[in-house]
């Protein structure tokens, strides 16, 4: 496979969980997670909740997850270190599919 196939399978992979996705979750599910577009806007939903006097807190199944995220940023923080500025964001959460299903 040379890189364009990779980067299509990648894609595809992507785009089959992301239709998976969209339809186990009810509407106000579906819309909270559309309202997140960016690794940044997650983290900071998920990290920075809590103490912020807002009165937001971290629901209990995102605390148990918690330390999973930390390594997932861990990975991404060298993803993107090791890759061009121009990261397709796609190819990269196709790669995480794939590794995900691997992993389960």
């Amino acid at each position: 496979m040379d890189s364009s196939d990779l980067e299509r399978f990648f894609n595809r992979q992507w785009k089959t969980i992301i239709e998976k996705c969209e339809k186990a979750l009810g509407p106000d599910d579906l819309e909270q997670i559309q309202s997140i577009t960016s690794w940044d806007s997650m983290q900071k939903y998920v990290f920075e909740s809590v103490g912020t006097g807002s009165g937001g807190l971290i629901p209990y199944e995102i605390v148990l997850i918690k330390p999973t995220l930390g390594h997932l940023h861990q990975y991404t923080q060298t993803f993107e270190s090791q890759l061009a500025p121009d990261l397709q964001v796609d190819f990269f959460w196709g790669i995480i599919g794939v590794l995900l299903k691997l992993t389960t």
